[in-house]
Protein backbone atom coordinates (compact mmCIF):
# COMPACT_ATOMS: atom_id res chain seq x y z
CA UNK A 1 0.00 0.00 0.00
CA UNK A 2 1.27 3.28 -0.48
CA UNK A 3 1.33 4.67 2.92
CA UNK A 4 4.78 5.80 2.74
CA UNK A 5 3.50 8.40 0.29
CA UNK A 6 2.69 11.06 3.32
CA UNK A 7 6.86 11.11 4.02
CA UNK A 8 7.74 11.89 0.17
CA UNK A 9 4.47 14.40 -0.24
CA UNK A 10 4.61 15.99 3.24
CA UNK A 11 2.22 18.94 1.73
CA UNK A 12 -0.19 16.34 0.14
CA UNK A 13 -3.17 14.17 1.44
CA UNK A 14 -3.46 10.91 -0.12
CA UNK A 15 -6.38 8.64 -0.79
CA UNK A 16 -5.85 5.09 -3.00
CA UNK A 17 -7.90 3.58 -5.44
CA UNK A 18 -8.22 0.03 -7.04
CA UNK A 19 -9.42 -0.68 -10.20
CA UNK A 20 -12.92 -0.48 -9.66
CA UNK A 21 -12.37 3.01 -7.99
CA UNK A 22 -12.64 1.87 -4.37
CA UNK A 23 -10.71 3.66 -1.82
CA UNK A 24 -8.16 1.38 -0.19
CA UNK A 25 -6.34 3.84 1.82
CA UNK A 26 -6.41 7.79 2.54
CA UNK A 27 -4.56 10.01 4.98
CA UNK A 28 -5.94 11.41 7.92
CA UNK A 29 -6.74 14.93 6.05
CA UNK A 30 -8.27 13.74 3.06
CA UNK A 31 -12.05 13.93 4.58
CA UNK A 32 -11.51 17.51 4.77
CA UNK A 33 -11.38 17.67 0.70
CA UNK A 34 -14.60 15.72 0.47
CA UNK A 35 -17.72 16.80 -0.73
CA UNK A 36 -19.76 14.20 1.34
CA UNK A 37 -17.40 13.35 4.15
CA UNK A 38 -19.53 10.64 5.17
CA UNK A 39 -19.58 8.79 2.08
CA UNK A 40 -15.69 8.58 2.18
CA UNK A 41 -15.02 5.11 3.51
CA UNK A 42 -12.61 1.89 3.05
CA UNK A 43 -14.09 -0.09 0.58
CA UNK A 44 -16.44 2.57 -0.77
CA UNK A 45 -16.78 3.95 -4.26
CA UNK A 46 -15.07 7.29 -4.28
CA UNK A 47 -17.21 9.03 -6.64
CA UNK A 48 -20.05 9.10 -3.42
CA UNK A 49 -17.62 11.46 -1.52
CA UNK A 50 -15.88 13.19 -5.00
CA UNK A 51 -18.41 14.15 -7.20
CA UNK A 52 -16.11 15.79 -9.59
CA UNK A 53 -14.82 12.10 -10.65
CA UNK A 54 -18.05 11.28 -12.14
CA UNK A 55 -17.31 11.29 -15.57
CA UNK A 56 -13.64 11.18 -15.29
CA UNK A 57 -13.64 7.33 -15.36
CA UNK A 58 -12.06 7.10 -18.56
CA UNK A 59 -8.74 9.41 -17.81
CA UNK A 60 -8.86 6.98 -14.69
CA UNK A 61 -8.59 4.28 -16.54
CA UNK A 62 -6.18 5.54 -18.92
CA UNK A 63 -3.81 6.54 -15.95
CA UNK A 64 -4.23 3.30 -14.31
CA UNK A 65 -3.33 1.21 -17.56
CA UNK A 66 -0.17 3.40 -18.23
CA UNK A 67 -1.91 5.46 -21.65
CA UNK A 68 -1.70 8.56 -19.88
CA UNK A 69 0.62 10.27 -17.22
CA UNK A 70 -1.70 11.95 -14.79
CA UNK A 71 -4.47 14.60 -14.62
CA UNK A 72 -5.16 17.47 -12.26
CA UNK A 73 -8.09 19.24 -11.54
CA UNK A 74 -7.02 22.48 -10.35
CA UNK A 75 -8.77 25.14 -7.76
CA UNK A 76 -11.65 23.13 -6.75
CA UNK A 77 -13.64 25.19 -4.43
CA UNK A 78 -15.67 23.61 -1.22
CA UNK A 79 -17.08 25.24 2.01
CA UNK A 80 -15.24 24.84 4.75
CA UNK A 81 -17.83 22.20 6.71
CA UNK A 82 -15.51 22.95 9.87
CA UNK A 83 -16.68 26.64 10.20
CA UNK A 84 -19.57 27.16 8.03
CA UNK A 85 -21.83 28.10 11.90
CA UNK A 86 -19.20 30.83 12.51
CA UNK A 87 -18.28 31.94 9.04
CA UNK A 88 -21.30 30.65 6.34
CA UNK A 89 -19.25 32.47 3.86
CA UNK A 90 -15.95 30.58 4.27
CA UNK A 91 -15.03 28.59 1.67
CA UNK A 92 -11.62 26.45 0.35
CA UNK A 93 -9.14 25.71 -2.35
CA UNK A 94 -7.84 22.80 -3.16
CA UNK A 95 -5.85 20.85 -6.55
CA UNK A 96 -6.76 17.70 -7.43
CA UNK A 97 -3.88 15.19 -9.18
CA UNK A 98 -4.80 12.10 -10.24
CA UNK A 99 -1.27 9.49 -10.73
CA UNK A 100 -0.48 5.89 -11.14
CA UNK A 101 1.26 3.72 -8.31
CA UNK A 102 2.27 0.28 -8.90
CA UNK A 103 3.06 -1.61 -5.18
CA UNK A 104 4.76 -5.52 -5.51
CA UNK A 105 1.94 -6.92 -8.36
CA UNK A 106 -1.11 -4.72 -7.50
CA UNK A 107 -1.39 -1.11 -9.02
CA UNK A 108 -3.61 1.88 -7.59
CA UNK A 109 -4.67 5.20 -8.54
CA UNK A 110 -3.32 7.79 -6.40
CA UNK A 111 -5.13 11.04 -5.78
CA UNK A 112 -2.89 13.65 -4.03
CA UNK A 113 -4.89 16.93 -2.41
CA UNK A 114 -3.51 20.35 -1.51
CA UNK A 115 -5.30 23.50 -0.19
CA UNK A 116 -4.64 26.05 -2.36
CA UNK A 117 -6.65 28.52 -0.33
CA UNK A 118 -4.31 31.39 0.22
CA UNK A 119 -2.79 31.09 -3.52
CA UNK A 120 -6.43 31.10 -5.04
CA UNK A 121 -7.84 34.37 -2.43
CA UNK A 122 -4.09 36.33 -3.74
CA UNK A 123 -5.02 35.02 -7.04
CA UNK A 124 -8.51 36.50 -6.67
CA UNK A 125 -7.73 39.88 -5.06
CA UNK A 126 -4.78 41.23 -7.31
CA UNK A 127 -8.13 40.65 -10.11
CA UNK A 128 -10.03 42.46 -8.24
CA UNK A 129 -7.49 45.13 -8.18
CA UNK A 130 -6.54 44.79 -11.95
CA UNK A 131 -10.28 45.37 -12.79
CA UNK A 132 -10.44 48.35 -10.00
CA UNK A 133 -7.65 50.17 -11.64
CA UNK A 134 -8.74 49.58 -15.21
CA UNK A 135 -12.29 51.18 -14.12
CA UNK A 136 -10.65 54.07 -12.87
CA UNK A 137 -8.21 54.37 -15.97
CA UNK A 138 -11.56 54.23 -18.14
CA UNK A 139 -13.06 56.84 -15.95
CA UNK A 140 -9.72 59.14 -16.23
CA UNK A 141 -9.90 58.51 -19.90
CA UNK A 142 -13.49 59.63 -20.22
CA UNK A 143 -13.11 62.57 -18.46
CA UNK A 144 -10.28 63.39 -20.57
CA UNK A 145 -11.83 63.04 -23.58
CA UNK A 146 -15.23 64.55 -22.52
CA UNK A 147 -13.94 67.63 -21.21
CA UNK A 148 -11.57 67.32 -19.14
CA UNK A 149 -9.01 69.36 -20.82
CA UNK A 150 -10.88 72.25 -19.94
CA UNK A 151 -10.42 72.30 -16.04
CA UNK A 152 -6.31 71.04 -16.61
CA UNK A 153 -5.26 73.75 -18.59
CA UNK A 154 -5.53 77.14 -17.15
CA UNK A 155 -5.56 80.11 -19.02
CA UNK A 156 -3.44 79.64 -22.22
CA UNK A 157 -5.06 78.20 -25.48
CA UNK A 158 -6.65 75.32 -26.20
CA UNK A 159 -3.49 73.60 -26.99
CA UNK A 160 -1.65 74.31 -23.99
CA UNK A 161 -4.91 73.09 -22.34
CA UNK A 162 -4.78 69.92 -24.36
CA UNK A 163 -1.49 69.34 -23.71
CA UNK A 164 -1.33 69.89 -19.88
CA UNK A 165 -4.66 67.77 -19.44
CA UNK A 166 -2.37 64.75 -21.50
CA UNK A 167 0.45 64.98 -18.85
CA UNK A 168 -1.90 65.46 -15.47
CA UNK A 169 -3.62 61.85 -17.06
CA UNK A 170 -0.17 60.80 -17.50
CA UNK A 171 1.08 61.56 -14.32
CA UNK A 172 -2.27 60.11 -12.75
CA UNK A 173 -1.65 56.84 -13.98
CA UNK A 174 1.52 56.75 -12.78
CA UNK A 175 0.66 58.06 -9.24
CA UNK A 176 -2.42 55.32 -9.26
CA UNK A 177 -0.48 52.51 -10.39
CA UNK A 178 2.19 53.74 -7.25
CA UNK A 179 -0.08 53.47 -4.66
CA UNK A 180 -2.12 50.77 -5.83
CA UNK A 181 -2.65 48.53 -2.55
CA UNK A 182 -2.74 44.68 -4.27
CA UNK A 183 -2.11 42.73 -0.60
CA UNK A 184 -5.50 43.74 1.17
Amino acid sequence: MPSRLKILAPDYDYLALNRELLVQEFSDGVPNFAESPQNLKLGGDVRLAFPELVGMEGIMMDILAGRQISFQLAGIVRADQHHTAQAPDHSFYFDLHICHHQDENENYLILLFKDVTERMKLQQKLIQKSNETNLLLSALTHSKNYGGAEGAGGAGGAGEAGEAGEAGGEKFKLELLRNTDYTD
